[in-house]
């Protein structure tokens, strides 16, 4: 559907949409005008995007400048129809940053927790505190709007078209040796198509989606409605293990340590089954729980290398750390059932539980101290 040109450039692509459930067609002036208004913003379940302290590297700027090495290829690789003297555009609506703030977009949050990344990191052959999400193949560029939605977990997310290689990925995790290099699977291949699936909470959403080749006028511009089903192909160079682990955790969020049924597809993101999607969800989901479910040894965080098979995963959500207080230090041997990454992880949520209490402490008592200077504190 083309939307008739207007006055002014639209400044957003995403909006509310009251009538969501009627055809294109049917629109009016008035709700197509809509289409071009700001949206309102809900801040539930955004996800911060910060590195933990105990994964951050101090006395260098080596991070920020990897950082910002894998911002730009990750702008060069998805500008592919830019006019002349822009540098940014975004992966879904292809609007340039001459008409809206473009951001860059982490697959796996620079949020993440320590054990998580580990994990990770045992699985996929990658040495321990080596795995970069600041690397290129882990951001994508799109607009404020999407950037805000693509963190939640009732946002949206990004599916490999391929199912071959979500089915062979699933054939080395599931069930079986843990350890692989994903990129076995992938060779030297630099892009790969992926679907856009999105949580039934976007469906009074629009997608404003330009042109490959626009001119920038309001005639290029084709509207989407949820489930954005007839949305083409999108042709990116993000590595498609980032993108099964950032799948994974959504739909896991969702459904807990159930079964992804054809009747909760249908009504979380949309989609019908039996069908070659739904299947490719439910691999997906099966090669998230088998990273999610390992226990590393501590061999591999000691810097070795050791191959275990996969375990059934716990009646618990397998991001959660164990919430067990420490003693103290000294108690040590009861936890020699845990490896020492998680034996870690608690000594750090003890130690900043005490560091929070020591902040409330120290401000309770400036607070007092100042109502005692200014007599406010005397009868």
């Amino acid at each position: 559907m083309s939307i008739q040109p207007r006055p002014s450039r639209p400044t957003h692509n995403l909006s509310d949409d009251p009538d969501a459930t009627t055809s294109p067609s049917s629109d009016s002036n008035k709700s197509d005008e809509r289409a071009f208004s700001t949206p309102k913003r809900r801040a539930s379940t955004t996800v911060s995007e910060h590195t933990p302290k105990r994964r951050r590297r101090y006395g260098s700027s080596t991070r920020s400048q990897s950082k910002a090495n894998g911002r730009e290829k990750s702008i060069m690789a998805s500008a592919t129809a830019l006019p002349k003297n822009q540098n940014s555009i975004c992966v879904v609506t292809r609007v340039s940053s001459a008409q809206e703030k473009i951001e860059c977009s982490h697959i796996i949050p620079m949020s993440s927790s320590a054990h998580v990344i580990t994990r990770l990191e045992y699985c996929w052959k990658i040495p321990h505190h080596e795995l970069n999400v600041d690397s290129h193949r882990n951001l994508q560029t799109v607009t404020s709007t999407l950037h805000e939605r693509f963190n939640m977990s009732d946002g949206w997310f990004w599916v490999p078209y391929n199912s071959d290689i979500v089915s062979a990925l699933h054939e080395k995790y599931v069930g079986k040796a843990v350890q692989y290099d994903p990129h076995s699977v992938y060779k030297e291949k630099y892009f790969f198509q992926y679907r856009l699936v999105a949580h039934k909470e976007m469906i009074r959403l629009r997608i404003l989606q330009y042109s490959e080749h626009p001119d920038w006028s309001a005639a290029d511009i084709t509207l989407y409605r949820y489930p954005y089903s007839d949305l083409a192909l999108f042709n990116l160079h993000i590595s498609p293990h980032f993108v099964i682990y950032n799948t994974g955790r959504k739909i896991s969020d969702h459904i807990g340590n159930k079964n992804l049924t054809a009747e909760a597809a249908r009504d979380l993101y949309g989609i019908m089954a039996p069908s070659e999607l739904f299947e490719t969800l439910v691999n997906i989901l099966a090669i998230y729980r088998a990273w999610m479910s390992v226990k590393v040894p501590s061999q591999f965080t000691n810097g070795k290398s050791i191959v275990i098979s996969a375990k059934a995963p716990k009646d618990k959500d397998p991001d959660d750390s164990d919430d067990d207080s420490l003693s103290g230090v000294s108690d040590r041997d009861k936890y020699d059932d845990i490896s020492d990454t998680e034996f870690i992880d608690r000594i750090e949520g003890w130690r900043e539980n005490v560091r929070i209490s020591i902040d409330k402490l120290e401000a309770s008592s400036s607070a007092l101290f100042e109502r005692s200077e200014t007599g406010t504190g005397r009868r």
